[in-house]
């Protein structure tokens, strides 16, 4: 039996990509997660398929997260001084703490850079029933879109 990871779909939508090492499509729900032969995880890796490299090819706002230590510090994701940078719920969370607008805003800009993460803010808005009415605004002016809760 071949050596199985789990990966994760850290967006609010299905994930899905076509296999490289055998015929087929892999399909991951909405904040899912499944186990996928290590092989093929290595291959999308290699070759740079985005939602697991990220935007910088070094694992930087993935849409999917290696569930394993030792293949994100093969593939560099991280190192033993550095974490992957992925947005995480307590990452939402931890930005949600800050108490002053202009740090608050600073951090949503590093934190939420590419569409998924965007709408990834608002499922957490919606989803943990924010009430702070700045910064609620202050996400629907950079995602560009109103928030109904």
């Amino acid at each position: 039996m071949a050596d199985k990871v789990t990966i994760i779909n850290l967006t609010p939508w299905v994930q899905g990509f076509t296999r490289i090492n055998q015929v087929g499509h892999v399909s991951i729900p909405a904040y899912g997660r499944m186990n996928l032969d290590r092989e093929e995880v290595v291959s999308q890796c290699y070759d740079k398929n985005v939602q697991f490299v990220g935007i910088d090819a070094q694992g930087s706002h993935a849409r999917i997260y290696v569930d394993d230590a030792d293949l994100r510090k093969e593939f560099e994701f991280e190192t033993d001084t550095r974490k992957q940078n992925v947005l995480t719920d307590e990452k939402i969370t931890k930005l949600f703490e800050y108490k002053r607008m202009g740090d608050f805003e600073k951090n949503l800009k590093e934190y939420a850079q590419i569409h998924a993460e965007k709408f990834m803010l608002i499922d957490y808005i919606k989803k943990h029933k924010v009430n702070d009415y700045d910064k609620i605004k202050a996400v629907e002016r950079y995602v560009g879109i109103p928030i109904e809760q």
